[in-house]
C-alpha cells in the first residue's frame, strides 16, 4: 500500500509509557508511512547523574535519578533542541508528538503538528500522592508549565486518551476545546491463553486476587496489604498474588504471594488467566493500561476514583471503584467479589467485551488519520497562504 503522508512519531523513546508510541505508530501504518524519532541518550551524562544522585535505598535512588535525568527544565530544553534539529523531524510532513516532556515542533516549516496525551504536570501537582518522581523541582514548576502551554499552543490538534483530560487541558492550560479530540487508547497486547478453567471462586475455595505494579507504593500496594488482612480470613483459600516489586518492605499477611518482576509476556498472560479478580488501588495513575490487560483476560477490576481510571472501569458494570487510600472501602469491595462470584464473573465478561469494542489502536489511528492531508492537497503552510489569498 502506498501512502502520501509521512508521519514522524516523537517521544522520549518508542518503548516509553508501556510502549504507547510503538503501538500508535504501528496502527498508523495503515494510513501513512511512519518513522520514530527520540532524543539521543548520553551514557556519560546518565552515569554522572547516577553518581550524583546515589542513595543506598534503591527506590529513592531511582526516583532521584528520574527527576534529574528527565524532569528538569534543562532536560526539556536539551530534548527539544535535539528533536527540532533532527532531519527526520525537520523534513516531516506530519509530526506526532507523544507526551509533554519536550517540544519537538521546529520553529519553521510547514509540518502538521499533532500531540497525543495521557497526562500533564498539572495532574501530578494536584495528586494526593507524592509524585516527586515525575515532578521537576518546585522552583522549576512555573517554567515547566509555561513550556507545556507553549507546545500545546503550537499544536494543530491534540488527541487525548481519556475524557477527563479535556477539562484539564481547557481549564488549566487554556487550550481551545475545538483543538482537542478524544481519540481514546488501545489495549497493550499479551499472548492469549485459555481462560475456560477459571471458576471465579465457584468451584474452589476462595478467590485469587491479582495485583500488578512495579511501583508498589504509588500503585496502592501498601493499602492493598492492609485491606487484605481484613479479607484473607473471610473465606478459606483466598489469596493475593503481587507481581512487580522484588520486595514490599513489610511482612506479608497469610495468603499473600510475592511473585516479583515478570518480564516474560506469556508468563504474565498465565498469571492473568489464573486470577479471578484484578485489584490495583492506585494513589496516582494518569491512565492505567494494566486494567485493560486484565479486562482483556475477562477479569473484573477494582480501581480507584482518580483521573482516567473511572473512564476505564465502569462502576458496577465491569468492576468496582473505591476511594484512593481507603483500606476499609477496598476490603469491602474485595469481600463483595468473594460473596458475589456470579455477578463478578459477569463483570469480567462485560469488561472483556468492552476492551475489544472500545479500546483499539486502530480506532486511535483512524482518529489521527482524519486530520492527515488528503492526497494531492497542499501542505499546512501552503493551505494557509491559499486561505489568506482567498480572504483578500
Amino acid at each position: 500500500m502506498s501512502h502520501t503522508n509521512h508521519v514522524v512519531v516523537t517521544s522520549l523513546s518508542p518503548g516509553s509509557s508501556s510502549g504507547l508510541p510503538l503501538y500508535l505508530g504501528d496502527a498508523l501504518r495503515a494510513f501513512a508511512t511512519v518513522e520514530h524519532a527520540s532524543p539521543p541518550g548520553s551514557p556519560l551524562r546518565r552515569l554522572a547523574q547516577a553518581i550524583a544522585t546515589f542513595h543506598p535505598n534503591r527506590k529513592r535512588w531511582r526516583d532521584a535519578l528520574e527527576r534529574e535525568s528527565e524532569h528538569r527544565i534543562a532536560s526539556w530544553e536539551r530534548f527539544s533542541r535535539a528533536l527540532q534539529r533532527d532531519e527526520r523531524v525537520t523534513g516531516a510532513g506530519v509530526v506526532l508528538q507523544v507526551g509533554l516532556h519536550f517540544d519537538s515542533f521546529p520553529s519553521s516549516g510547514e509540518s502538521l503538528r499533532l500531540i497525543y496525551l495521557h497526562g500533564t504536570l498539572s495532574m501530578i501537582l494536584r495528586s494526593r500522592y507524592d509524585c516527586s518522581m515525575w515532578c521537576p523541582p518546585m522552583h522549576e514548576v512555573p517554567r515547566w508549565i509555561k513550556a507545556e502551554c507553549a507546545v500545546l499552543r503550537k499544536a494543530d490538534r491534540i488527541y487525548i486518551g481519556s475524557a477527563f483530560l479535556r477539562d484539564e487541558l481547557a481549564d488549566r492550560y487554556g487550550v481551545e476545546r475545538d483543538k482537542i479530540v478524544l481519540a481514546g487508547t488501545g489495549c497493550p497486547t499479551l499472548p492469549d491463553v485459555s481462560i475456560s478453567a477459571r471458576s471465579v471462586g465457584q468451584h474452589r475455595e476462595g478467590m485469587t486476587f491479582l495485583f500488578v505494579g512495579k511501583d508498589f507504593e504509588r500503585k496502592g500496594g501498601e493499602v492493598l496489604l492492609t485491606a487484605f488482612e481484613r479479607v484473607g480470613g473471610h473465606r478459606p483459600g483466598t489469596r493475593l498474588r503481587i507481581v512487580g516489586p522484588r520486595a514490599v518492605g513489610r511482612r506479608l499477611p497469610p495468603g499473600v504471594e510475592l511473585v516479583g518482576p515478570v518480564a516474560d509476556r506469556a508468563a504474565m498472560s498465565a498469571l492473568f488467566a489464573e486470577a479471578d479478580v484484578f485489584v490495583m488501588p492506585s494513589l496516582h495513575d494518569s491512565f492505567g493500561f494494566v486494567f485493560l490487560e486484565a479486562m482483556h483476560f475477562g477479569l473484573p477490576c477494582i480501581g480507584t476514583d482518580i483521573f482516567a481510571i473511572p473512564d476505564i472501569i465502569r462502576r458496577g458494570e465491569t468492576g468496582l471503584i473505591v476511594e484512593p487510600g481507603n483500606a476499609a472501602e477496598l476490603a469491602s469491595a474485595m469481600i463483595w467479589m468473594l460473596e458475589n462470584p456470579e455477578p463478578a464473573r459477569k463483570m469480567g465478561l462485560e469488561g472483556k467485551k468492552r476492551v475489544a469494542r472500545d479500546f483499539r489502536w486502530s480506532d486511535v489511528a483512524a482518529a489521527v488519520a482524519r486530520d492527515l492531508p488528503a492526497a494531492g492537497s497542499p501542505g499546512k503552510a501552503a493551505q494557509s497562504a491559499q486561505d489568506a489569498a482567498g480572504a483578500t
